[in-house]
This record gives C-alpha cells, sequence and structure tokens, in this order.
C-alpha cells in the first residue's frame, strides 16, 4: 500500500512539475511576444556625416525582437537625450526635421538614428560611445505612414509621359514669378546620382536656352570631375561651363542650418550676377531644389496652394503621386509645409524635435515676409533683395 501511495505521489509530483513548467514557459513566451518588453541595448557606435547616430545595435537584432518597419520606439542616448520615433527603411519617410530609426533600403548593414534633412547631432545632442537603448512605444504605430510615405522611381523613359516628365524638369511659373526666367529639374550633369535621366535634362536645358545653372548638390571641383567624364561628351552643361555659368554649391539638406543659409545666399547673390534664364537643381530636383523654390516662390507672391502645387508635382512626376490622394496630401504635410512653416517661423529653429505638427497651422502666416526674413538671414541686403526682385518677379 504503501509503495502504491510512493508512486501516486511521484506521479503527481512529475505532474505538478510539469504543469509549473508548462506556466513558465506560457509566462516566458507571453513576455517575449509583449512589446512593452522588448528593450535593446548597445552604444554609439559612430556620427555620420549627417549627423546621425549609428548604434552597435544592428538591424538582424531588431528583427529577433519582434520590431518591424512603421512600429513606433522609444529611444534613449546618455542619459538625457530620449525621443519617440518610428522605425523605417528611408530617411525621409519621418518627415521633414523629425527623427528616425533608419534601415536604410533593408540593406541590414547599419541603423542610424536620424533628422530628416538636419543634423540629429546638432538638433539633439549625443556622441559617440553614449548609451544606446531602443524600447517598443506603440507596436504597428507608424504603419500606415511608413506604407502611404513609401516610393521609388524607374530610370526608364519609357515609364514616363514625356522627358518633361521623366527629367521633372518645369518652368516655375507661380503668381508673382516672370516668365520664361526660372527653371527646375533633377541633375543635368551627375550621371552617378540621377543616371539616363540627366541626358534629358540637359537637353532640355539646351532647348530652353538656359545660361545660368545653380547647382546645389555639387562643389566647383565636383562640377569640373563631372564634366570630365566620358558620360558627359557633348553634353550642352559645358558650354555653361566655359561662360562661367554654372555655380556648384554642394550644400546639405539642412535648411535651417547656418552652412545652408550661405549656400542660399551665394545662390541667389549668383542670380543677380549671372544671366537669366535660370536653372535650379540638386540630385532629384525634390528636397534642397524643393526648399529653395518654395523659397523665391514665397519671397514673390506666391499663395501656399501654389506653392504646394509645384512642390507636389515634384512627386507627380517622378513617383506618380495622384494629386488629391493620402498619399499626395500626406507628402505635402510630411515634407513641403514643414519646409514652408519653418521658413517663416525661425523663433522655432532651435527645439525643432519636439514641435507637436498636429497643431501645427500655416493660418495667418505671412510666408512672403518670412521669405524676406529668410534671405536677410542668408546674408542679401535688402537692396540685394530688391535687385533680385527685379530680375525674376513681376512686382
Amino acid at each position: 500500500m504503501r509503495i502504491l501511495e510512493k508512486k501516486v505521489l511521484i506521479r503527481f509530483g512529475c505532474i505538478f512539475l510539469l504543469a509549473v513548467s508548462m506556466l513558465l514557459s506560457s509566462c516566458q513566451k507571453n513576455n517575449a511576444n509583449d512589446p512593452g518588453a522588448i528593450r535593446l541595448e548597445g552604444v554609439v557606435e559612430s556620427v555620420s556625416s549627417f549627423g546621425s547616430l549609428v548604434p552597435s545595435i544592428k538591424p538582424d537584432a531588431l528583427k529577433a525582437a519582434g520590431i518591424e518597419y512603421g512600429d513606433l520606439l522609444v529611444i534613449q542616448v546618455g542619459d538625457n537625450i530620449v525621443v519617440s520615433t518610428p522605425y523605417v527603411d528611408a530617411f525621409t519617410q519621418a518627415g521633414n526635421m523629425s527623427p528616425s530609426l533608419c534601415n536604410y533600403n533593408q540593406q541590414d548593414k547599419e541603423l542610424e538614428l536620424s533628422l530628416t534633412n538636419g543634423s540629429f547631432v546638432k538638433k539633439a545632442g549625443g556622441k559617440e560611445g553614449d548609451r544606446f537603448i531602443i524600447k517598443m512605444d506603440k507596436k504597428k504605430g507608424y504603419l500606415r505612414e511608413y506604407n502611404l510615405l513609401k516610393g521609388t522611381y524607374s530610370y526608364e523613359r519609357s515609364d514616363y509621359s514625356s522627358d518633361e516628365v521623366f527629367a521633372n524638369f518645369r518652368e516655375m511659373n507661380t503668381t508673382g514669378l516672370k516668365s520664361g526666367v526660372l527653371f527646375r529639374s533633377t541633375s543635368p550633369i551627375n550621371f552617378t546620382m540621377n543616371k539616363v535621366r540627366y541626358t534629358y535634362t540637359s537637353e532640355l536645358c539646351r532647348q530652353k536656352g538656359l545660361k545660368t545653372i545653380i547647382d546645389i548638390a555639387d562643389s566647383d571641383d565636383k562640377v569640373v570631375e563631372l564634366l570630365s567624364a566620358e558620360e558627359n561628351e557633348g553634353s550642352y552643361m559645358h558650354e555653361c561651363y566655359q561662360q562661367g555659368n554654372i555655380i556648384g554649391l554642394a550644400a546639405n539638406a539642412d535648411y535651417i542650418d547656418d552652412a545652408f543659409l550661405d549656400k542660399v545666399g551665394r545662390a541667389l547673390k549668383g542670380i543677380i550676377s549671372h544671366p537669366a534664364p535660370y536653372l535650379i537643381h540638386c540630385n532629384e530636383g525634390k528636397d534642397r531644389t524643393g526648399f529653395y523654390c518654395i523659397l523665391i516662390e514665397a519671397l514673390c507672391g506666391a499663395s501656399v496652394e501654389e506653392i504646394k502645387t509645384d512642390y507636389m508635382l515634384t512627386f507627380e512626376n517622378l513617383y506618380h503621386q495622384e494629386k488629391g490622394s493620402e498619399k499626395y496630401e500626406l507628402t505635402w504635410e510630411k515634407n513641403g509645409f514643414r519646409m514652408l512653416w519653418h521658413m517663416a517661423n525661425p523663433q522655432a529653429w532651435e527645439d525643432v524635435i519636439s514641435i507637436d505638427w498636429d497643431n501645427i497651422s500655416l493660418d495667418g502666416v505671412d510666408i512672403a515676409q518670412g521669405a524676406y526674413n529668410y534671405i536677410l538671414k542668408a546674408g542679401l541686403t535688402p537692396d540685394e533683395i530688391n535687385t533680385l526682385k527685379k530680375i525674376i518677379s513681376e512686382k
């Protein structure tokens, strides 16, 4: 009888231990799948040339932890820097002057805590060796925006309706601008960044008889290097260069940075001292060119709606976005709208990360005065601004 009791007790004990083991396993599994339990810790390995923080944590670690594109994260850098940021695969998906944790083009090489068209280090801080902690904020909290802001374009001419659309080439013709004076496009010279498009852009410049090329993307030395390559043999850009009419700026994309303002000043003074018509371009004619054109159009009297229409035409051209679609409107809100608002509100430049964009409006904002004040900051005098307006404006 005692032997039987002992066997029963042993069997009961085994069943009890198995049940406890299963319960603990279930708890551990639930904990691993609980977004709030995710925590990855490393250090800042380096700072990129664009002012982004590169952590020791790699993309594979995020994947293993269950973090996916479109998740909202909380990232702590050092002891005092804490930001809420989406996990994305393109720097522009967060919106201008907003932070993001980016695995660029899903290359799985490294992560960057970046500030779109800005320097995270300059605006928020952080340095090599700082502790870097990633935690989940909200699973799929940015998924709608991530999906809408994804976009690619083709280098096949046959995918576009005209040479002008393919080259993202057009005249700037908003209210106040003189006809036939200002044009914008993708690069007509950089065959590495603009591949096949550059030949179409250069030829369109020839057809329009453009005289002065304001190259926001390349330095003067880079312009010489590009023109020396066989890819640019016979290019119309040689004629512009031989006349001394290519202005190489090599500007970054941080439009509220002193270095960017200096380049804006050089470009606008170049318009004053060089012959019309003018072409303004970077690589895609989208971000840096987009800001330059917003600035000029606002100065000369364009409405917000006109500026929006011209800015967004780039996304219609290159990315086939449909005007008025949800994707179209979100792209404007995250990009051009912010450029325009920042241009007119320099008091907000010091703390761009904490701006609550859901409660920001352009209602009552004098964008023409904002553009004028910005250009003063860029180094032009009132007399020079008046001279500039006489060249490009009807007013």
